[in-house]
């Protein structure tokens, strides 16, 4: 793989999670291709046309890997700025609750002197 042990951990992960897809995308990417080059399994060269296809094939998985990675590559960027945007709000709020708390002593130091 990559020859980093984390990122090649979260490929291989990756990997298990979409297996099934993995197999099914292949499977249509094949079949597509023999579509697309005239030939069906019922064919003399149809080893040969395999053959052809798995190269067009590894480019296509490769395009769909890297795009896999770019996709979780923003997910967890998206996750990271709605964490961070969740905190804003939290402070926010608390500090707001520290002036309503400190307004709320203040008209209550007062209230008695306007009442009298």
């Amino acid at each position: 793989m990559t020859g980093d042990g984390a990122q090649d951990e979260q490929m291989a992960i990756l990997l298990i999670k979409t297996a099934p897809w993995n197999l099914l995308i292949a499977k249509m990417l094949t079949e597509s291709g023999m579509r697309d080059s005239g030939l069906d399994s019922s064919s003399a060269s149809h080893k040969e046309a395999m053959m052809m296809q798995d190269l067009s094939l590894d480019s296509k998985f490769d395009l769909l890997l890297k795009t896999t990675r770019e996709n979780e590559k923003k997910k967890v960027e998206a996750e990271e700025r709605s964490r961070a945007h969740f905190l804003d709000i939290k402070r926010v709020e608390e500090k707001s609750q520290v002036d309503f708390h400190e307004l709320k002593k203040a008209v209550k130091v007062r209230l008695p002197q306007v009442e009298k």
